[in-house]
Parts: C-alpha cells; sequence; structure tokens
C-alpha cells in the first residue's frame, strides 16, 4: 500500500540527495538488485516523506525527538494509509533511516535512532489447521470445475504445495513444474534460495487441464498467471506479463471467506503469508526434519527454530520424554483388581527389584520402606 501512497517526485532536493545515499550504501553492502536494493529505495523513500509530512523538509533539520514524534505517529495511525502501522514495520522504516543518516554522514543524528527498540508484539504463528484446509482445498476445486476464473482455485493449489511468497506466485512459471517427476522447484526472489516439494497426485490432473486451457490466453504458455487472466483495475502504472501480488491476495481471499468446516463454521481470516506458516506447521508437528522445511519454504533453518519447532511438542520430543523417563509409560491393569479397562503408570507399579530393591518389603506409600536394623543401602537377608 505504501508504494501507492508515496512517490520520489514529491521530495525535496535534501531528502532525494539522502534517499540516493542510501541505495548507494546499500550498493556497498552487495545488498541484491531487485530485492534488497529496492527495499533500501522504498524504506528511504517512505521514512523521508514521512518527515516531510511533519513539516521537517530536510534532513539537517532533524532534532533529537524527530524520530520519537515519527513513531508516535506510526503508532496512533497518523500516516499517509491513516492506519496504524505495526512494531515490526517501524523497525524496518528505522533501519531505513539508519541507512540513510549513514550514507549522508550525519553521525550525531544516528544515537537516537539506534537506541530506539520496538515494543514486543505478539509473535504467534497463525496458520489452518488440517481440516480447515481440506474445506479450502473443497472451496478451490469448485471453483476450478464451475468457474470460468479457475485460476483463483488453481492460485489456492500453488500455495497449498509449496506456499511461495505472493511476489513468486503471482509471476510463477510452468518451467518451474515437472509433471512427470510431480515436482515444483523454484528460487525465491527474495534471498535466491531453491524451493522443492513434490504435488499431490489429485492436483496434478487439474493443474495439467488448467495448463491447456491458459495457454491459450496471452503469456499462459509461460505463466500460470497472465495478466491476461485478470481483470483490469485501470489503475496500472506499467505492463506486466503476469498479474500482481494485490492480484494473488485477492484471489486466496475469496477462497478464504468461501470456506465452511462441517459444522458450519467459517475458516479464519488469515492473510495469504499464512499458508508459508500452515505449510511448516504442518511439516514440524509431524517431526520432519527442519532442513526438509526449509528446502520447500526457501527458509533458513534459524527462522524455522525461531518460529515454528519451538511451539509444536512433536513425535521426537515424545520419544526423548520416555528415553530420560524409562518408566514413564501407561500399561494394563488387566490381571490386577483394578478394572481391565484402566491403565496405570509403570513407574508407580514396577516391582522395585528392578531398581534393586525387594519388593516383598517395599509397597507403594510405604512411610517406613528400610525394615528395623537395616542400614541405609543394604538389603534384607
Amino acid at each position: 500500500m505504501a508504494k501507492k501512497l508515496y512517490y520520489q517526485n514529491e521530495l525535496t532536493s535534501e531528502w532525494k540527495e539522502g534517499l540516493e545515499a542510501s541505495i548507494k550504501v546499500g550498493k556497498l553492502r552487495n545488498h541484491r538488485e531487485k530485492t534488497t536494493q529496492r527495499n533500501d529505495r522504498d524504506l528511504a523513500l517512505w521514512v523521508a516523506l514521512d518527515f516531510q509530512d511533519m513539516g521537517i523538509m530536510r534532513p539537517e533539520s532533524l532534532q533529537e525527538e524527530s524520530w520519537l514524534e515519527l513513531v508516535n505517529r506510526y503508532r496512533n495511525g497518523q500516516t499517509r494509509s491513516k492506519r496504524k502501522i505495526t512494531e515490526k514495520s517501524i523497525k524496518k522504516r528505522r533501519e531505513g533511516l539508519i541507512q540513510l543518516l549513514e550514507g549522508l554522514g550525519m553521525q550525531e543524528h544516528l544515537k537516537t535512532v539506534r537506541i530506539w527498540q520496538p515494543k514486543k508484539e505478539d509473535t504467534s504463528i497463525r496458520y489452518w489447521s488440517e481440516d480447515e484446509m481440506e474445506s479450502m482445498n473443497k472451496s478451490a476445486f469448485d471453483i476450478i470445475q464451475n468457474s470460468t476464473n479457475p485460476e483463483r482455485g488453481i492460485i489456492h493449489l500453488l500455495m497449498a504445495t509449496i506456499a511461495p511468497r505472493r511476489s513468486d506466485a503471482a509471476e510463477f512459471k510452468w518451467d518451474y513444474i515437472d509433471f512427470n517427476q510431480r515436482l515444483i522447484t523454484f528460487k525465491a526472489k527474495k534471498n535466491g534460495a531453491i524451493c522443492t516439494s513434490m504435488i499431490q497426485e489429485s492436483f496434478i490432473p487439474v493443474l495439467m487441464e488448467y495448463k491447456e486451457e491458459v495457454s491459450k490466453s496471452a503469456g499462459g504458455d509461460i505463466y500460470l498467471f497472465p495478466s491476461s487472466r485478470a481483470q483490469s483495475s485501470g489503475t496500472a502504472k506499467t505492463y506486466r506479463e503476469h498479474v500482481s501480488d494485490k492480484t494473488i491476495v485477492s484471489w486466496l481471499k475469496e477462497i478464504s471467506q468461501n470456506s465452511f468446516l462441517r459444522d458450519g463454521t467459517p475458516v479464519q481470516d488469515l492473510s495469504a503469508h499464512c499458508y508459508r506458516h500452515t505449510l511448516a506447521m504442518r511439516y514440524v508437528s509431524q517431526g520432519e526434519p527442519l532442513q526438509r522445511v526449509c528446502t520447500i519454504l526457501g527458509d533458513t533453518i534459524a527462522t524455522i527454530e525461531t518460529h515454528y519447532s519451538e511451539r509444536i511438542f512433536t513425535a521426537e520430543d515424545k520419544m526423548a520424554f520416555h528415553r530420560v523417563n524409562k518408566n514413564s509409560r501407561r500399561e494394563s491393569s488387566e490381571g490386577t483388581s483394578q478394572p481391565g479397562f484402566l491403565t496405570r503408570d509403570k513407574s508407580l507399579l514396577e516391582p522395585l527389584t528392578a531398581r534393586g530393591m525387594d519388593s516383598k518389603w517395599w509397597t507403594l506409600g510405604d512411610l517406613n520402606p528400610r525394615p528395623p536394623g537395616c542400614k541405609p543401602g543394604a538389603l534384607p537377608s
């Protein structure tokens, strides 16, 4: 949204110089041309125009409290979008300001900005349950079979399979799909990571049929979602061969908003990025190696460990617990005075001979387990 509200020709010459300095710093740090360098430009542009909106028309006019005042404006929704900005996004803009000031050599102005830290926010991962995903799969198949816009269901199948970031999804190519091997492989724009995953067998005929149909449209022989298949909004400033990120989001929103569980409960209204959370949680919850999740999503192991692994008590965790607590397991009460359908904790009921003690004189609940005259550590004859 910020890209549509902030324009470079609005900058004063002084702030424009700061923008160019920020981009130069990014290049010196070998930031990626099509991703990180774009962020260098956008973040510096947004924060510069935010300061201009406050009446600060040149970087040299910044005061010690200027950044704190801008932060309060962000938190109160005093922005061009009229929406509050999250702490995570404020932190991003802070990084853009730091790089701009570094590029201009304004070390004194950096002190307050560097010290500032965002408030802690709820970082809980939000994702769809298995039942919710099945419901969304059904909605996607219904759209594919009964609609003149099957691409709105196809995008869900793609996200459910490998969950690319929405910018990658928008320009997804048929070359990335190997129908013979049942594989999808592509390079993520954000970090250049190779993402690979198998395709569910039930998705194969649907994708192949869609490919045959969409190939008849302009660009459909190359892209899964060519711009010729999207409804024109009339606001596009440049022509692109594939649909936009915004179109991808709207199609996915249509799937979730029209999906319901068997009891009529609607599925959670989550963002498109939550497809990545959902896919990661499905693998992690089954105890799959973190490297496998990295292979699919293109994230680092550190990212997966930070955001996902700590939220699931996996099968491996259970095995580790039983290895440490070897006698902690439930067993049948058959052959005892208790009803057969009950189970008992083996750690409390195992004869103590297994622990080097005589079960004849040691019983559960004994307050004086050592017979009179028996020295500590000694066993009765």
